[in-house]
Order: C-alpha cells, then structure tokens, then sequence
C-alpha cells in the first residue's frame, strides 16, 4: 500500500501540468499553482480536488511507510515531515483563495492590507508550512537512509535513491528561498520556477515509492 499510495500521490500532485488543456487563464510564468483553484478561475474544482487527492494519497503513503522502513530516527522524522506535508496539501483542498493575487492587483492589495477571507489567509499559512515540510522530509529521509546504509540494513537499490533524495532536497530548499525574493520583488518566472519545485517534489515520492516497492520485495525474497 505504502508504495503505490506514494506513487499515485505524486502523479495526482502534478495534476497542474494538465491546465493547459484545462482551459487556465493565468500566465505560468507569474502565477502561483494554488492560484488554479481560486475562486473564479476555469475548472478550480478539478485543482482542488486534485489537492484532495493528492493530499490523502499522500498521507496513505507515508503512514504505511513508517510501518515499512527500518527504523531509523532521521528517516522516521522525514516520513513524519511528508505526512504533515500530505495532511495539509488535503487542507489546501477546501481552503480556496478568494482570486489571483500575482495577477489581480486588488486581490494583492487586500493581501497585504489583511482584508481577504480566513480560507485565503489560511491557504497563504498552509503554503508557507508546505514550504518548510517538504525539504525537511526530503533531507531527513535522505540522512537517514545514509545512515542505514552504512549499517548495511537496507539493500543497494536504496544507495542511489538517498543521493537523488539529497540533491532534491537542497534543490527544494534552494528554490524556496528564490521563490520567496521573486514574489516579494514581483519578478516575473517565479510561476515556473514553483512548478518545478512541484515536480522534483512529486519525483521524489515517486522514487520513494519504487524503493519501498523494492525493499519489500528484497525482504520477501529473503534479505536482510
């Protein structure tokens, strides 16, 4: 279960790829993922569904995974990080913003004057929480699956999927911080520069999930 929930999740969370087709009206390059389902905007409800979805599919994942995975304080602690991650992508589901804000001036004026509904302001929260979560998850599973490896508890698959780990994990962390100077300043491609951020984090679950796939197999086969 662990590891198809966590490869479903993370294709349902890349479901913004698809807004092309979805007759979306903001301009990628500006606009902020979560700004598919505001209020108005064509087909919301399929983005915050998908939310939803993905959210729980998520959090499916990563509670069945501590159940699968040695144990390991850091890589408990990382699974811990991407379950509150899910739990609150779910929540972003019914907490839709009231507009665009990075491309309705008055929507980014009443932002900043704190004048927008508690569903909008509780999604920018949440936003900024996810933020923090998903590097952390990354990183500390990454730190403690190296850490199993050098006690040889986990089979060689596992090396490669720690080192992918690591590199998403500071790339996420990285883009956060560029993702936060580029909406504070109004730069524009701070849009492309999340949705990238989106997918590296989708492909980490992914990956996770082919792992966790593997080391059951290994364990059934009669492994360590």
């Amino acid at each position: 279960m662990a590891s198809w929930s966590l490869i479903a999740g993370a294709v349902a969370n890349t479901a913004f790829l698809l807004e092309g087709y979805l007759g979306a009206r903001l301009d990628r390059t500006v606009s902020f993922v979560s700004e598919l389902g505001a209020r108005g905007e064509p087909n919301a409800d399929f983005f915050r569904l998908s939310d939803i979805v993905a959210g729980s599919l998520l959090l499916i994942g990563a509670i069945a995974a501590a159940g699968v995975l040695p144990r390991n304080l850091a890589l408990r602690a990382g699974i811990a990080s991407a379950a509150a991650f899910a739990a609150l992508t779910f929540i972003d589901g019914f907490l839709p913003l009231d507009c665009a804000p990075t491309i309705d001036p008055v929507c980014r004026a009443a932002e900043d004057a704190g004048t927008v509904s508690w569903q909008h302001a509780a999604h920018n929260l949440t936003g900024v929480l996810e933020g923090i979560l998903a590097p952390t998850a990354l990183l500390l599973i990454a730190v403690g699956s190296w850490q199993l490896r050098r006690r040889r508890q986990l089979p060689p698959e596992w090396e490669a999927q720690w080192q992918l780990l690591t590199v998403i994990g500071v790339l996420y962390l990285v883009l956060s911080g560029v993702i936060s100077v580029m909406y504070l300043t109004q730069t524009e491609g701070v849009g492309l520069w999340q949705r990238l951020q989106i997918v590296l984090y989708a492909a980490a679950m992914f990956t996770l999930g082919l792992v966790i796939r593997n080391l059951r197999d290994h364990t059934e086969d009669g492994g360590p």
